[in-house]
């Protein structure tokens, strides 16, 4: 074959092989973008979050269950919840200044695969309750955004359960190194204002993707009654979003249950490694 011949054919060839390239990389799909929802997860509890208080005697002898309740976030999107810009009276005691319709913000991934808060600027909003101003905080909660329950392990039947309002931030890294620094601090969410003026709403609150928030067993809120229950083994259960008004990418995990001894006339509560028996 003649050299002359020999480029013809090769570069025929070449221009062959750079258009299929070109067709497959003009008509390979773009990658659609996406919700980056959260996914909350109730962190296990241990002894060392349980504290049993006791006071008064006899008939009027009270005890007090309380716990250090997490939830942490280990979706692909933060949990992020934003104020109306007016009361609609939503917890339903006629004050206008003490509450906000909450909304839920759900960013959209632009297809690199994880949320980049300078990139990933795309996002629906969806009312998902109510916030409400906390006195006894000084600052606004989400309301029922989470739910303890003591069961009867003999009766299966709930002794006491309470629903708890959470101001959200990032406090706690559970599940190793957060792929982000702390963004949600507690400061976001609002104030009790300047009296005689009214109480100053909240910009906006959430958690993280690997970040978690915390409420101590000090906190008020955080308790069940146990008075007057017999000696035995119970159930602690502790949900997040009782009323799944979040949207996340699992429900699942959103509870925990802790197995516990429970013996008042010693004013003792023992966290045990068994699975719950109901």
């Amino acid at each position: 074959m003649r050299a002359g011949r020999a480029r013809t054919i090769g570069a025929a060839c070449a221009a062959l092989v750079a258009g299929a390239l070109c067709l497959a990389a003009t008509s390979a799909p773009a990658l659609a973008a996406h919700p980056l929802e959260p996914d909350l997860v109730t962190i296990p509890m241990t002894q060392d979050d349980l504290v049993l208080d006791q006071n008064g005697r006899g008939v009027k002898r009270q005890s007090i269950l309380r716990m250090t309740n997490e939830v942490g976030n280990q979706g692909v999107g933060p949990l992020e919840i934003r104020a109306s810009g007016a009361s609609a009276n939503c917890d339903g005691d006629g004050d206008p200044d003490n509450d906000r319709i909450a909304s839920q913000r759900i960013y959209r991934d632009e297809g690199d695969d994880g949320f980049d808060r300078d990139t990933d600027t795309d996002f629906s909003d969806s009312e998902i309750g109510c916030l409400k101003y906390h006195p006894a905080h000084l600052h606004w909660h989400v309301l029922d955004f989470s739910k303890y329950t003591l069961y009867s392990e003999e009766t299966g039947e709930p002794t006491d359960g309470t629903k708890v309002g959470f101001c959200l931030g990032d406090s706690n890294e559970p599940f190793g190194p957060a792929p982000s620094d702390r963004f949600y601090r507690f400061s976001g969410c609002g104030t009790s204002g300047t009296p005689p003026g009214p109480p100053v709403p909240p910009s906006f609150m959430g958690i993280s993707v690997g970040w978690a928030d915390i409420y101590g067993s000090s906190t008020p809120g955080q308790r069940i009654r146990v008075t007057g229950l017999p000696r035995g083994r119970y159930c602690l259960r502790s949900e997040a979003d009782p009323e799944n008004n979040l949207s996340e990418l699992h429900d699942s995990n959103n509870a925990y249950d802790l197995r516990i001894h429970l013996n008042l006339a010693d004013a003792k509560v023992k966290a045990l490694t068994s699975a719950c028996r109901l």
